[in-house]
């Protein structure tokens, strides 16, 4: 076989192997075809199901559209209804408050007014206890000097009756001296009086040295040289107290001492000591 032979049997051998490619292809794509073409049917069939279903379901929306709508403005309407409602219970509360802020003024004067009655009854309230206060202290000083003189009364009568029991003593030693010269003169017997000194004619004052108040003597810083005699009888006093009455027993130059009567109290050092004549 030649050269050119050959080519041409192997440009045969190509083309059909080619066309046997071509074929192959073209069976291929229509196999492809068909199976597409299947998928869009089943595909638009679904399509139109799920259109169907869709105006459906729309008309199934525009329903509940409807109704959604008719409720929302029965909603709305009962809204308005009620905005006005409120419209009008907020006038009347306008109107309400209005009122009530005329009698909170009124309220508010009608304190004020009690405020200043109020502050002008304690302003009274406080004179009066000022004045109540000073009554009583008044009233205590009244009665503080009123115990003060009680008091000097009582000591003042203890005295009276000091005095009125002395007063006895003295009528019951007349009567017995009295007895005595009576029996003289009876029995004509003559004797010499007993000299009695003379008893001083000053006032004397003068402060308790040394006491014991268990023997009931004391003695005091008067002497014979401020003239005291024995039987003198000085009355003791602590302040305005009266304390006893002292009756010299022995009198020295600077002091003396002296019997205790008629004690009220025990008698200290220092207590003072006091005689005076009767004018």
């Amino acid at each position: 076989m030649s050269t050119l032979g050959k080519i041409f049997t192997v440009l045969n051998v190509v083309a059909a192997i080619v066309l046997c490619m071509l074929v192959v292809a073209y069976v291929k794509s229509s196999e492809q075809r068909d199976l597409q073409y299947e998928k869009a049917a089943t595909g638009r069939t679904r399509a139109t199901e799920a259109w169907k279903a869709f105006e459906a379901g729309l008309g199934e929306s525009n329903m509940e559209r409807v109704k959604l709508a008719s409720l929302y403005t029965l909603e709305l309407d009962n809204k308005a209804a009620m905005i006005e409602q409120l419209r009008n219970t907020n006038s009347a509360l306008d109107r309400d408050k209005a009122q009530q802020m005329k009698e909170l003024n009124e309220l508010r004067t009608a304190v004020q007014g009690l405020n200043t009655g109020l502050d002008k009854i304690k302003a009274e309230k406080d004179a009066l206890q000022a004045a109540y206060d000073k009554q009583v202290s008044e009233a205590t000083v009244l009665r503080q000097v009123n115990s003060d003189v009680t008091s000097q009364n009582q000591d003042l009568k203890q005295m009276v009756i000091d005095l009125k029991a002395r007063i006895r003593g003295l009528e019951v030693q007349a009567a017995e001296i009295g007895k005595e010269n009576n029996y003289l003169k009876q029995n004509a017997k003559v004797e010499l009086p007993k000299v009695v000194p003379a008893l001083p004619t000053v006032d004397l004052h003068g402060v308790v040295r040394e006491v014991d108040n268990g023997t009931n003597v004391a003695e005091i810083s008067l002497g014979s040289s401020d003239q005291v005699v024995e039987n003198m009888k000085f009355m003791v006093y602590r302040g305005s107290d009266y304390l006893a009455d002292l009756v010299i027993t022995k009198v020295d130059e600077n002091t003396a001492v002296g019997r205790l009567e008629y004690k009220q109290s025990d008698v200290r050092r220092d207590d003072n000591v006091t005689y005076t004549v009767r004018r």
